[in-house]
């Protein structure tokens, strides 16, 4: 089933302003991003994979949305603890991210074995923990 929204995913329903300047980097609401050139805000609109995917069967989560990881995480803590899905999850955009992702997981549900692996050469993008 392919389903299409024009939503972030977070831990609650909510309007998330980012905005700019000069188009250099920032973290705002906890999430890296980049400022749009003409200094005008953008909003994203998000959703708790939770509430979008009720009652449907869940066998896995990507999630590379630049240092939103554990907001949508928590947006999907009953769809983890449920169904177990496979996991891929980015734990580059923050420090923290490298031990407070995996917690979470295992918070969520303890049974899921937890993978680290870095698919880049010449700096920290592109580290996953995969979990199963």
């Amino acid at each position: 089933m392919t389903m299409t929204r024009k939503k972030g995913v977070w831990s609650e329903e909510k309007a998330i302003a980012y905005s700019g300047g000069s188009g250099s980097n920032e973290l705002r609401d906890g999430i890296s991003i980049m400022k749009a050139n003409d200094g005008e805000p953008y909003i994203a609109n998000t959703v708790k994979l939770d509430d979008m995917f009720r009652g449907k069967r869940v066998t896995f989560i990507k999630m590379d949305i630049e240092g939103a990881e554990i907001p949508a995480l928590y947006g999907a803590q009953e769809i983890i603890g449920r169904e177990h899905p496979k996991l891929a999850i980015c734990v580059y955009h923050k420090t923290s991210d490298l031990w407070e992702i995996p917690l979470l997981t295992k918070k969520f549900r303890a049974e899921y074995r937890l993978r680290l692996r870095h698919h880049a050469r010449v700096n920290c993008w592109g580290t996953v923990l995969y979990g199963y």
